[in-house]
């Protein structure tokens, strides 16, 4: 019989699935579309407020020290999920992730992306965004 303090440590590794509409209505309404550049501009998680922008080919996302980007959160596999850039075109593809990658409120193995999605990895949340590169 697991102890009260496993049963607790479980409930809080499980990730808690994010409803896109509540999260955009959380944050002022933002232009998604106000630049040429693609960018990935982090709305939850420790890095907050950060964007970062898409060059041609693709960011790997997860908790191994060799992901493109390092999400330090138990409920991320070490290899994610990845965002690619090709052609103009974004699309997030899922790793075979253990607690999967969500656009909006639904989990994906592959989806092609477009300004506004919002994405969830873990306990991170990212919407895609067009922006001016500064």
């Amino acid at each position: 019989m697991p102890s009260n303090q496993e049963s607790t440590q479980r409930q809080e590794d499980k990730t808690e699935q994010v409803d896109a509409l509540d999260l955009l209505a959380e944050k002022p309404k933002e232009h998604s579309n106000d630049g040429q550049n693609w960018c990935i501009e982090i709305v939850r998680g420790p890095l907050v407020g950060e964007r970062i922008f898409l060059k041609e080919g693709s960011l790997t996302f997860g908790r191994a020290s060799d992901c493109d980007i390092f999400l330090d959160d138990i409920t991320v596999s070490r290899k994610h999920c990845e965002i690619l850039l090709q052609d103009g075109q974004v699309t997030v593809i899922d790793s075979g992730s253990t607690n999967g990658t969500y656009v909006g409120s639904k989990a994906v193995d592959k989806q092609l992306l477009e300004a506004g999605d919002v994405i969830q990895i873990g306990r991170y949340v990212f919407v895609l965004t067009r922006r001016s590169a500064l």
